[in-house]
């Protein structure tokens, strides 16, 4: 699949017999590398390599990134939430963390176990996008697109729309299955990819599409 414009940082589609080591690739300048601690690799049935988070210590960083120092972007990440977690959780699954803030995407679920609540946020989530689904065992691909105003996608889909915020990049850091405070969050992630842009709404439904096969939808 070619390159989109814009994209900074992704995590390889990883396909064989042999667990990988690593898969983020930095595309800009810095070419920093991932540190990750108690992920686990698990393939699925396509032959793709997933990470397997725990909940309690898994995380993946990628540190003083400053090719993430920009203000307006794309975050997408294919994720199947892990259905046995604790009946009360606020989880972080992937963000970008500065010195003037957060910007990401989390979810939370209640003790109304059934439900599950998709955050995207910029700082101190006042104004974020929410959405809210019936728990299942199944991959989605979540999608934040910030413009000023953060827009959340589902499957290609948009499905919520915050209130203009603010955020501050400044040597940037990603985090991956949890947050510089902890928040793991007990899942499967695969495809990350970090924009310097904020996509359309036809590209992240192509990108959907592109991708969706590797992971049974």
């Amino acid at each position: 699949m070619a390159k989109t414009e814009g994209l900074v940082l992704e995590e390889r589609m990883l396909i064989g017999t042999v667990a990988p080591a690593a898969a983020f690739e930095d595309m800009s300048r810095f070419r920093n590398n991932e540190v990750h601690t108690d992920v686990t690799w698990v393939r699925l049935p396509s032959g793709l390599w997933v990470r397997y988070c725990n909940g309690t210590s898994s995380r993946v960083v990628v540190t003083d990134n400053f090719s993430l120092d920009f203000t307006n972007n794309t975050m997408t990440i294919w994720a199947n939430l892990v259905s046995t977690m604790p009946t009360a959780v606020s989880a972080r699954i992937l963000c970008l963390k500065s010195a003037a803030g957060l910007l990401g995407l989390g979810y939370y679920q209640t003790v109304a176990v059934g439900t599950r609540t998709l955050v995207f946020m910029a700082d101190t989530g006042a104004n974020r996008a929410t959405y809210t689904w019936a728990a299942d065992d199944r991959w989605h691909q979540w999608t934040g697109v910030y413009n000023g105003t953060p827009y959340l996608y589902m499957d290609g889909v948009l499905v919520a729309t915050g209130i203009a915020d603010t955020w501050t990049p400044n040597a940037t850091d990603l985090y991956l299955g949890g947050s510089p405070a902890g928040r793991y969050c007990q899942c499967y992630i695969s495809g990350v990819r970090i924009y310097n842009r904020a996509l359309s709404d036809t590209e992240v439904r192509k990108r959907f599409e592109a991708t969706r096969s590797w992971y049974g939808v």
